[in-house]
């Protein structure tokens, strides 16, 4: 399993009203930016949106975090999202996301950890439920590589 292209703009367009001022005008400019594949860019407006402050700081971590994954930065792509779990605990986007990289980072038992969670916050997000399972089929793919066969005579 990989990571997902950039953010999904229409799940934190719901979050915009919550927002304030300048930094809603940071998450559009790092949403548009993004959808550019313009990373660098990108990641220099959130930054400055979590400078300015903003009453969902979770997003702009969560978002930040997928950009990572795209720049093969997943140690820094997990850390945006664990600090979008800490800020959201129930917000199942950030776990999911959190999920992903943590894959990138091949901790598989982490990942699944992050995908349950997504699902419990969530249960009818099909993305979590789609992660999870092609994580549990790669992993029972991985036991059964591993399994000794039998003994030869």
């Amino acid at each position: 399993p990989g990571p997902t292209s950039a953010p999904a703009t229409s799940d934190v367009a719901l979050l915009l009203p919550r927002l304030q001022g300048a930094a809603v005008d940071h998450l559009a400019l790092g949403n548009e930016a993004a959808e550019k594949e313009e990373y660098s860019l990108a990641l220099r407006h959130w930054e400055e949106g979590l400078r300015e402050g903003s009453d969902a700081p979770h997003v702009l971590h969560e978002q930040m975090s997928q950009v990572l994954i795209e720049l093969d930065r997943p140690l820094q792509a997990a850390k945006q999202a664990e600090l979008a779990v800490e800020a959201a605990p129930k917000w199942a986007e950030a776990h999911l996301t959190l999920g992903r990289a943590r894959l990138c980072l091949r901790d598989w038992p982490l990942a699944r950890g992050s995908f349950a969670q997504a699902l419990h916050f969530q249960p009818d997000h099909a993305m979590a439920k789609m992660e999870l399972e092609e994580l549990d089929a790669f992993i029972a793919r991985q036991e059964t590589r591993l399994r000794p066969g039998p003994l030869p005579p």
